[in-house]
This record gives structure tokens, sequence and C-alpha cells, in this order.
């Protein structure tokens, strides 16, 4: 990989752990989020500890602005740099009946974990195309295999990303550029206090972001399009196949207000 790597969501959670792993490979980084303090820190961590001298560029950004994603597109082009792998980590969720959310709340979800990777996919990608190399990962979630009463905006998104990325992945066969779905479960991050969730389970379901975003990384590398994260994930999305979808979406449902202690 000759230049960048541009991940979203990258001060915290498995966005950091992407660029810890990328800034360790030597791999130049173009990191985005909300909190310019919070990369500024991390920016200096990663120079200070993984890779001294290693060209790392910060834009703030808040993808959940439905022209946030132009104008990071923008900000990058405006400073000549090339992307090479685009990371959509960046995400949101909320908790709760769907009838109880504010719309304002809805669209940030729908904006900030479907239209801002499009956007982002769509600028980044030809130019990729142009110089025969290069991917996406999309960060999806074991949510996008079925339906997910308790968090029904939030899994039909990633069910859309999921979908775009398959896509894309067809569409980009034998222009050197790949697109992967990295799809975890529960992992060790700051989303479910975002979301409003208060977990019940044993720390031995979760992940760690570290071990997520090493799991997306060898994805890529592999040219898979579709990788879920941890054996137990990837037994349970299996079920999609088996089972029809009124079933599963009653399944996660219930295993979900379960797991909240609900």
């Amino acid at each position: 990989m000759n230049g960048f790597a541009l991940v979203t969501g990258a001060s915290r959670g498995i966005g950091e752990a992407f660029a810890r792993l990328l800034a360790a490979d030597g791999v130049p980084l173009i990191l985005v989020a909300r909190s310019g303090d919070d990369l500024s820190r991390l920016k200096a961590s990663l120079l200070a500890d993984v890779a001294p001298g290693l060209e790392i560029v910060v834009i703030e950004a808040d993808l959940a602005d439905v022209s946030a994603a132009a104008s990071l597109a923008d900000a990058v082009e405006s400073r000549n740099l090339d992307v090479d792998l685009l990371i959509n980590n960046a995400g949101v969720g909320a908790y709760g009946p769907f009838l109880n959310h504010a719309e304002a709340r809805l669209l940030a979800i729908q904006t900030l974990n479907m239209v801002a990777p499009t956007m982002l996919c769509r600028h980044f990608l030809p130019k990729m195309v142009e110089r025969g190399s290069g991917g996406v990962i999309n960060v999806a979630s074991t949510s996008a295999f079925q339906p997910t009463p308790g968090m029904a905006a939030y899994g039909a998104t990633k069910s859309y990303l999921l979908s775009l990325t398959e896509a894309l992945a067809i569409e980009l066969e034998g222009t050197g550029v790949t697109a992967t779905a990295l799809c975890p479960g529960p992992t060790k991050t700051h989303f479910m206090a975002v979301a409003d969730m208060s977990p019940t389970l044993d720390d031995r379901f979760f992940e760690s972001a570290d071990a997520v975003a090493r799991t997306g990384l060898a994805a890529f590398r592999a040219g898979r399009t579709v990788q879920v994260s941890g054996a137990m994930n990837w037994v349970g999305a299996q079920g999609q196949r088996l089972l029809p979808r009124k079933t599963l979406a009653r399944i996660s449902g219930r295993i979900l207000k379960r797991s909240l202690g609900g």
C-alpha cells in the first residue's frame, strides 16, 4: 500500500485499533472523528509509541451531518492525498422501541451509518480503480444478517451496508480494488453506552477492538467480501440461512433483550 488509509470514527474503539495496527505497519493515516482533541492525542501517541515519523493527518468531521462526507472528501483532495484504503468505521445505534426515538436521532443514525459510507465510497473508489489497487472496509455488524427488534434502525442500516459492500465487490471485480464488510458482534468499545445499552453479558462474549480490527485487516488483505469477527458470531450468523426471517427477528429481539437484562 503506497497511499493513505482513511479511518472514520478513529478516535477510539475499533477505529483507534485500526489506526494503531496500520501505523505499526508503516501505513500513512488520515484519521477522522468528531473530536479534534481526541484525534490530536491519538496522533501524538502513535508518533511517540508506534511509528515515529509516520505521516498522519487528522480531520475533525461529524459525519452525522449530511454534508460532512462531501466536505471530508474535499479536505482530503485539497491536500493532494491518495487514499488506498477507506475504512468506514464510524457508526452509532440506539436501543429501545423504534417509536420512542426522536426523529433527529434516527436521522443521525441513518446519515452516519449509511449516507456517509456510501458517499465516501463514491468519492474514493473511482480513484483507486484508476490506480488499479486499494479497497474499502465497511464496518457492518452481525445485526446485518437479520432484523433486530430493539435496535430496528441500527440493524437496518447495517443490513444496507452489508448489501452495498457485497454488490460493490462484484462490480469491482477485475479492477484490483476490493470491498470487505466486517461484521463484529459485541465488542469492548463505547458503542453500547452511546446507544443507551447496559449489557449484562459476561466479558467472555465480547471481543476486543484490537481483535476485531485484526480480523478486518486480514480479511481485506485476503480479498474476502464478508468477514464475521469471532467464531461464535460466525455460527450465529449462519442462522439466517436456516430460519424464516420473521423467526430470526423474534429470536434476535429476545436475545438482545436478555443480554441487556430485560
